[in-house]
């Protein structure tokens, strides 16, 4: 059995360079992937201090390991929240020189949105019955990813190219992930990520609107996805305890 190599799979998007988009890159972009651009020396300074600020990659289990456990939920949600990523970034010392240092740093800075912030505390404390203890526990149950990883979203949006690329990159996590439930957080998560489940991976999928102050049916949404969720689960794992069963009552005796 082959798993999925998630340390490759971010060294790849991190060092990639970005043919994807028709629009100008980014200033961050190009520090990046290497290009130092002909710009001021402010502007160069903030792209260092900002170096793997974009795009934001999280996944889940801890280490730099190939992913062989099964995790509780894949959720994908539509892109990351760049001005609490930004504020967040800007409390810590030094640029990150890495992209191992770069995930450890995204994941620290996503669980404490994940719970800071009463509309994802309320999805994830309720996928997971609680809020876990730290950010290693946290993504030891749960593998969370954006649609648009470098939150390009209104203009890159309309690209083929840059939607292909991303929507590529999706279908890898997707496909190497070992889950049987996908959340997808937001019209956008769903509606171009959706299309990136391969179709010979049967998988439990559970829509949700995104969860901002703006969406007065989302509690109700939530709490009904959650019952549904869970239910799945329970049988889920009922019926692999009955396959057990009947694997040992089958199996030749002396």
């Amino acid at each position: 059995m082959t798993f999925f190599d998630f340390t490759t799979f971010a060294r790849e998007i991190y060092s990639d360079n970005p043919q994807i988009y028709a629009l100008p890159m980014s200033l961050r972009a190009q520090v990046n992937a290497g290009r130092m651009p002909t710009l001021s020396a402010e502007d160069v300074r903030t792209a260092t201090e900002e170096k793997f600020l974009l795009p934001a990659i999280y996944g889940g289990e801890v280490g730099d390991v190939k992913l062989s456990k099964t995790f509780e939920a894949l959720v994908v949600l539509e892109a990351p929240s760049v001005s609490f990523t930004r504020e967040e970034w800007k409390k810590y010392k030094a640029p990150c020189a890495t992209p191992a240092e770069a995930i450890d740093r995204h994941r620290k800075i996503f669980f404490k949105w994940a719970f800071v912030n009463e509309f994802p505390r309320k999805l994830f404390e309720g996928l997971l019955k609680g809020k876990p203890a730290t950010a290693d526990e946290f993504f030891g149950r749960l593998y969370i990813t954006d649609i648009w990883k470098d939150a390009v979203c209104t203009a890159g949006r309309k690209e083929p190219d840059y939607k292909r690329y991303w929507q590529s990159q999706l279908e890898k996590e997707i496909r190497g992930i070992r889950t049987d439930s996908i959340v997808f957080v937001g019209n956008q998560a769903k509606t171009h990520g959706e299309i990136c489940v391969p179709k010979d991976k049967r998988l439990r999928r559970y829509p949700l609107p995104f969860p901002t102050s703006r969406n007065n049916s989302f509690d109700t949404e939530l709490q009904k996805a959650l019952e549904q969720f869970h239910r799945d689960t329970k049988i889920a794992e009922l019926e692999r305890e009955i396959e057990e069963l009947q694997r040992k009552i089958k199996a030749p005796r002396g």
